[in-house]
């Protein structure tokens, strides 16, 4: 919930006096502000990241799913080819990279792109939320709902639930016309 989040971003803030440098410490910060709504700010902490260590995965398929919301194109594509060059092996890095492919309507591929993410990590929460919602906007509404049903299994959130009401108001929607 939201107050877990607001705490859990003032213990990173402590933690990042003692550790200013921690990328662990400062993805934790970028994900409670991604989390609280603060894209900004979690953009600018992912930047500090990325400048401290370019190889870092951890947190990158959040920040690259932030800077499809924002439509950073050029952005998300340098994101990507650094993770890609890096460790192509992350499940972080295939999420980023089907985030990409979508931004560019390449939904097809965006979906056979995740599906390698899964099968790296077939217990990968957010895997199965970007899944749900490439699904959901190319009207596989059943396929999504399964997706975002898995999520909802591996870990109860509020991106996994968002997604099923969606789900349902879809099938709603489509049932009344």
């Amino acid at each position: 919930n939201k107050n877990d989040y607001q705490k859990g971003g003032l213990y990173y803030e402590r933690l990042l006096k003692a550790f200013p440098n921690n990328i662990y410490t400062l993805t934790g910060l970028a994900t409670c502000f991604w989390q609280l709504g603060q894209s900004d700010k979690a953009v600018v902490v992912f930047n500090k990241i990325r400048s401290i260590d370019s190889r870092s995965h951890n947190g990158m398929d959040v920040y690259s799913w932030i800077l499809r919301r924002q439509g950073a194109i050029k952005e998300l594509n340098t994101l990507c080819m650094d993770l890609v060059k890096s460790d192509p092996k992350r499940v972080e890095t295939w999420i980023a990279v089907a985030v990409y492919l979508d931004l560019k309507g390449m939904k097809e591929k965006a979906l056979r792109t995740l599906q390698k993410a899964i099968v790296l990590a077939p217990k990968y929460h957010f895997a199965y939320v970007v899944k749900g919602g490439l699904l959901l906007s190319m009207r596989m509404v059943e396929d999504a709902m399964q997706s975002y049903k898995k999520a909802k299994t591996l870990k109860v959130d509020l991106m996994s639930l968002q997604g099923l009401v969606s789900c349902y108001l879809a099938i709603t929607a489509g049932s009344s016309t």
